[in-house]
């Protein structure tokens, strides 16, 4: 009886305990640089920053579009749109709701301007929007003359 010559077992598939622990590591920086950016603060002070700029800009175009004077109104915590100061007569948006929205999560200095009807305001504006949970600060200028609506960084 003969033997069958011996073979070399079949190489075995799969990762390496290095590669395991590179795939860890790696993993772990992306998390601890990401996370930070995801928290439910950072992420609702960028929202009202974004509704806060959507806004200004919705203010300006109403002010040209019905050729009346728009304000915006400019709380610690809130903003709000209307026909009236102090915005009492508030402005809808396009979806037929109340321009009037607040977020304690953020900080800002109380103002109130205008767009007249052209959609110019007198003065230039900074808005300092502050989100103290994660340090974050966001700039909203409103130039002078044109009303151009800009998020500075």
């Amino acid at each position: 009886m003969t033997m069958p010559p011996h073979t070399a077992a079949p190489s075995q598939a799969g990762f390496t305990l290095i590669e395991l622990v590179l795939v860890i590591v790696l993993l772990g920086i992306l998390s601890a640089v990401i996370a930070p950016n995801l928290t439910r603060a950072g992420v609702d002070g960028r929202n009202f920053v974004d509704r806060s700029f959507n806004s200004m800009r919705y203010a300006q175009k109403l002010a040209i579009a019905q050729r009346r004077t728009t304000f915006v109104c400019i709380g610690a915590d809130s903003l709000a749109v209307g026909f009236a100061t102090g915005c009492a007569a508030p402005a809808s948006d396009p979806g037929g709701g109340v321009i009037n929205f607040n977020n304690t999560a953020v900080s800002m200095t109380p103002l109130e301007f205008s767009f007249d009807a052209q959609g110019q305001v007198a003065a230039q504006h900074d808005i300092v929007v502050s989100v103290p949970d994660t340090g974050d600060s966001y700039t909203l200028r409103v130039e002078a003359n044109t009303g151009y609506v800009h998020a500075q960084p």
